[in-house]
């Protein structure tokens, strides 16, 4: 995890992103790699995730994640606001992705997710 923690911080700066977008980025791809890891492959030291990072200073910065499991419904995992869930120890990942990115997609029926920031490039 933390080598594509490094490999994203690396291009987001040659992109010009500030600090604070780092900070989200960072947090962001920790998140979707830990969710692949433990929810999508079942923390199957056998099964790999798939990382891709484009950057571009007039465009921004791209992360996919992918994973082999089975997919999610992204719709149907609860908000972590939620008065029920407010005292748990996980379950934010998603909502934090939502908040930190400008955009968020789930694709190959929730395998793969894509993030994207334009972090005040260009």
């Amino acid at each position: 995890m933390n080598l594509a923690v490094r490999e994203v911080r690396t291009l987001a700066k040659k992109c010009g992103c500030t600090e604070s977008r780092l900070a989200d980025i960072e947090i962001s791809v920790r998140e979707a790699v830990a969710n692949a890891i433990i929810h999508g492959n079942g923390r199957r030291r056998d099964q790999r995730i798939l990382f891709r990072c484009y950057g571009d200073p007039e465009r921004g910065i791209l992360v996919t994640v992918r994973d082999n499991g089975c997919g999610f419904d992204p719709s149907s995992v609860p908000d972590p606001r939620g008065e029920d869930r407010l005292a748990l120890d996980h379950g934010r990942g998603l909502f934090l992705m939502r908040e930190l990115m400008d955009h968020v997609e789930y694709r190959r029926g929730g395998c793969e997710v894509l993030l994207f920031v334009a972090c005040g490039c260009g």
